[in-house]
């Protein structure tokens, strides 16, 4: 059996959550640290990716602004 076959432990199929990064991203000083942290790792492909979740994060909130919705 996989871990991917595995079935999660009662207790953890109750109790985790989902980790949504452009969720987080949404707060000013995780996106500094993400671009940080991608620009310390050197990959331009880090970087990118960081500047992405960045801007999905900013999509969303100005979309929660103009909707009035999370």
């Amino acid at each position: 059996m996989t871990g991917s076959d595995r079935p999660l432990h009662s207790y953890a199929a109750d109790h985790l959550i989902t980790f949504d990064a452009i969720e987080a991203a949404r707060d000013p000083e995780v996106q500094t640290a993400l671009l940080e942290m991608a620009r310390e790792d050197g990959s331009e492909v880090g970087i990118m990716h960081a500047l992405n979740v960045i801007t999905e994060a900013k999509r969303r909130c100005s979309t929660t602004e103009k909707t009035g919705r999370s």
